[in-house]
């Protein structure tokens, strides 16, 4: 069977790296093609290259401007608005991010979307989203293969997006869906789309999060040690994206000032930079490693004496950073925004977390977790026991009996 991924073209974000996963774990019954939307052909994704037969673009612009650009560790560490700012002293810039604009119309995606299946003979569309917008052009592109989405993310309650357009979502999610023949989604996003839409409840296959492989983490790789730190020292690590609005620093920089001085904040990830402005007071322990590559954060882990995973102040949404932690078997810090963390359920048979809220912190338990846990690791084996739902090779099973099935 001929199955097209269509994936964002943004390898920092979780969707791109579980869509990476799961077709890998297809590969062997399959002919795969993927299509990247909103990426920059520039630089051409050799490693989607190691899964997929044919490697194509929609929406996409071919800029070796934006791609040294976003390559730049300080771009990525800049807000939105001070973006802006940058652009518009930079006239270039601002012509290339205009250009990717206009590359990501809608009629311009459908035509090069719709070649794809036609020349490549596709017979199931498989659309990983967010963005939001490679659904709307699957619904849209007139060809007989058979579509379905993987869908992590809720669109109508998501709380990041216009409170104010909730109705005109409800419509538009309602008339996609209509198109599409299976959505893999959640637990949480399943009952909300119920309780949305008209829609046959066969229509929706359940899934968790994808997040674990059965197979063992390669350890042949060399091992880079990229911070080092005294005997005396507690290696904390936080390996994730920041944010002003439902991941705030200002929470994690709070844990931290009631930790004592030879425990050490390491932080890794998209807009790291947003730390500087609230954590003068642990500055001198805080080292701040910007957005690295996956490869470099398994190295941090693997060195880490206990993870943080950084809940979100939404409770409709759960970081994968999650079940990254629960997959190494380590001590971590479950930090919830809300009473109510989605989190919870989640770590309930994991015995190596303690869950941190942020208006109850309470540092000597914290204190005594970390001195108590810091080397205990649970075995591999306990943990896909318990998390098997969440590995890649169960979901993709749960695909692939919708893939061959002759009712889609």
């Amino acid at each position: 069977m001929n199955v097209l991924w269509i994936i964002e073209g943004n390898k920092k974000s979780a969707n791109y790296k579980i869509a990476f996963e799961l077709a890998k774990n297809m590969k062997q019954k399959h002919t795969l093609s993927c299509a990247v939307y909103s990426g920059n052909e520039y630089e051409q994704c050799q490693e989607l290259r190691t899964v997929f037969d044919n490697v194509s673009f929609i929406g996409s612009v071919d800029s070796k401007k934006l791609s040294d650009l976003y390559a730049d560790k300080r771009w990525g560490a800049k807000t939105n608005n001070q973006k802006l700012k940058y652009a518009l002293i930079h006239p270039q810039v601002a012509a290339e991010l205009l250009r990717k604009e206009i590359c990501k119309g809608k009629k311009r995606s459908i035509r090069q979307l719709k070649k794809i299946c036609t020349d490549e003979k596709i017979d199931v569309i498989i659309g990983v989203v967010f963005p939001y917008k490679i659904v709307n052009i699957m619904s849209e592109v007139q060809v007989n293969a058979k579509k379905l989405i993987i869908q992590l993310d809720p669109y109508v309650n998501n709380y990041t997006l216009n409170p104010k357009k909730i109705t005109k979502r409800i419509a538009e999610e309602q008339r996609l869906l209509n198109s599409i023949q299976c959505i893999f989604t959640t637990g949480i996003i399943k009952n909300e789309m119920l309780n949305n839409h008209k829609i046959e409840n066969n229509k929706i296959v359940e899934i968790e999060f994808p997040e674990m492989s059965v197979e063992k983490m390669d350890d042949e790789k060399e091992h880079k040690a990229l911070i080092s730190k005294n005997e005396d020292s507690i290696f904390v690590l936080y390996a994730g994206s920041l944010y002003k609005d439902i991941r705030n620093p200002v929470h994690l920089v709070r844990l931290f000032e009631q930790l004592p001085e030879n425990y050490l904040l390491v932080v890794a990830g998209f807009n790291s930079g947003l730390l500087k402005e609230y954590d003068e007071k642990i500055r001198n322990r805080v080292i701040d490693l910007g957005y690295i590559d996956q490869t470099d954060v398994e190295c941090l882990k693997k060195d880490a004496d206990v993870l943080v995973c950084f809940n979100n102040a939404i409770e409709n949404q759960v970081p994968s950073k999650l079940f990254e932690c629960i997959e190494t078997g380590k001590p971590f810090i479950n930090l919830c925004q809300l009473v109510n963390c989605p989190s919870l359920p989640y770590v309930q048979e994991y015995d190596n977390v303690i869950n941190v809220f942020i208006n109850d912190m309470k540092p000597d338990e914290i204190i005594h977790f970390i001195e108590t846990h810091k080397n205990k690791v649970i075995a591999r084996d306990e943990i896909l026991k318990k998390y098997y739902k969440h590995t890649y090779e169960y979901v993709v099973n749960q695909i692939e009996e919708v893939v061959t099935s002759v009712n889609i």
